[in-house]
């Protein structure tokens, strides 16, 4: 700005002076030419010192402002040791703060299992433990009993067939043999169970020894008890017979025909798709 507005003066200085001279010779003539040829150089010149100017101001501007921010980025990078130190003492005292619950929490922990309560708490699943182990323990040892009566079992049957085959001997003395054995038995916690008729059939516990329509009995249904089954404890040793319904022979006889005709149409179906 400073530039133009020199130029501006040298311009309006000639033209002031030209004015004022008087035209008396060539040389003069040539002065005067020059300075009204003069103008059209500066106007150009000029304006674009301008442009000049205006670009070196925005190019001085952007460098100020980024001074600015690299300054001020800077300013944040070094903060300030006496903040660095504050940030890094409360990271410590979290740290610290976070133990100190840890701890909190497993003393509480600690309290109430030595409590009233908590030593009630143990009592309570000692017992527990004593009753699960006690119990596992009977469970195993009538299971291990019964498997070893259940090898006795043949023993006992060979003694009922000779008091059976010598009943008519005056020196039968099966009898008395096959009368011990079942005492013993009953002795280890043999007991004798049979199955209730009308009841469903549990093949866990029973033996089919014969099948036979019924109009009274469904299918599956104990019909009539054959013979009684051994057990201990509840592990079975030998499976009770009986005599199991097969339900109506009508019934049974529609089943079969409605099972045939569907064999029949399928049979029909794949004669006709081939």
């Amino acid at each position: 700005m400073n530039i133009s507005n020199r130029a501006l003066g040298v311009l309006l200085l000639s033209a002031a002076v030209e004015a004022f001279m008087v035209p008396s010779s060539s040389s003069n003539v040539a002065v005067r030419n020059n300075v009204m040829n003069a103008p059209i150089a500066p106007s150009f010149t000029l304006y674009a010192t301008e442009g000049e100017e205006a670009s070196e101001e925005s190019t001085e501007g952007e460098a100020a402002e980024t001074e600015l921010v690299s300054e001020e980025e800077e300013e944040e990078k070094k903060e300030d040791p006496e903040v660095t130190a504050i940030k890094d003492e409360i990271a410590s005292l979290e740290k610290k703060l976070s133990e100190k619950r840890l701890e909190k929490n497993t003393l509480d922990r600690l309290i109430d299992n030595y409590s009233e309560g908590g030593y009630a708490r143990k009592v309570a699943e000692m017992e527990n433990v004593r009753k699960m182990r006690s119990l596992a323990f009977i469970d195993n040892k009538f299971t291990a009993k019964a498997s070893i009566v259940q090898s006795f079992l043949p023993v006992m049957d060979a003694l009922a067939a000779a008091d059976n085959t010598y009943a008519d001997s005056d020196n039968n003395k099966y009898t008395a043999l096959s009368g011990n054995m079942r005492t013993a038995l009953k002795e280890l916690d043999v007991e004798e169970y049979t199955v209730e008729v009308g009841s469903i059939v549990d093949k866990r516990r029973v033996s089919i020894s014969e099948e036979v329509y019924s109009d009274q009995y469904e299918k599956d249904v104990v019909i009539s008890p054959v013979s009684v089954g051994l057990e201990l404890k509840g592990n079975v040793i030998r499976l009770a017979e009986c005599v199991v319904s097969l339900g109506s022979e009508a019934a049974a006889a529609a089943e079969e025909e409605a099972a045939g005709e569907t064999g029949e149409g399928a049979s029909s179906e794949e004669e006709a798709f081939e």
